[in-house]
């Protein structure tokens, strides 16, 4: 595997939270709410575990790599799926990315 995983996030790839978002846990879900455009969203349990992970700023590699220890999947399979979550997260401008 490369280490392009995609056209925008890449092995490299930091991501951190934008930290304008208000988040609060209940159970193992994550209710967010994003007060500038007044959206609310909701993460389940694997999604909530990813925000907690960018708490600090993470390569997208090393992110991956801590799920892998965590959930039982392959580290391409995670790659795989985290990549449109992510990606669906900056879109709606709740993470931040920067290329190393």
């Amino acid at each position: 595997m490369t280490d392009t995983l995609d056209t925008d996030i890449h092995a490299t790839t930091l991501l951190s939270r934008n930290s304008d978002i208000i988040a609060s846990k209940i159970d193992n879900e994550t209710v967010m709410m994003d007060i500038d455009f007044d959206k609310y969203y909701g993460l389940e349990e694997v999604g909530t575990r990813i925000w907690e992970l960018l708490e600090t700023q993470t390569s997208f590699d090393q992110l991956c790599d801590k799920l892998v220890c965590e959930f039982d999947v392959s580290i391409e399979q995670c790659k795989t799926d985290v990549i449109p979550f992510i990606l669906d997260l900056i879109e709606q401008k709740m993470l931040h990315i920067n290329q190393v």
